[in-house]
């Protein structure tokens, strides 16, 4: 039997995506824990950035925003916490999406 195929084409994609996680430990941020820091943590921040694939050095887009209250201690997350986890995944996800463009 033979498949008919339509032509490849490259895929377009708009923003290259980059999470990180933040747990919340009393008043510290752990930023990418493992499994056993993220059961002892208060609470948890994931987010996800979009970089625009050409790697121009725009500001990146806040795609995805996950705040997680129902660790050890169950931590109350305020806004201030919540801003504090955005800066750290920022910093770490630019510093991932540099690395994968081999450039400082």
């Amino acid at each position: 039997m033979e498949e008919d195929r339509a032509p490849s084409r490259p895929v377009d994609f708009l923003l290259i995506p980059a999470a990180t996680a933040v747990s919340i430990h009393g008043d510290r941020l752990l930023a990418d824990p493992t499994a056993f820091e993220e059961a002892l943590a208060g609470a948890e921040v994931s987010a996800a950035w979009g970089w625009a694939p050409s790697g121009g050095g725009g500001d990146p887009e806040l795609v995805s925003l996950e705040v997680r209250s129902e660790g050890h201690g169950r931590a109350t997350v305020d806004a201030d916490v919540v801003h504090r986890c955005l800066a750290v995944s920022r910093r770490r996800s630019e510093a991932r999406w540099k690395g994968l463009l081999g450039g400082s």
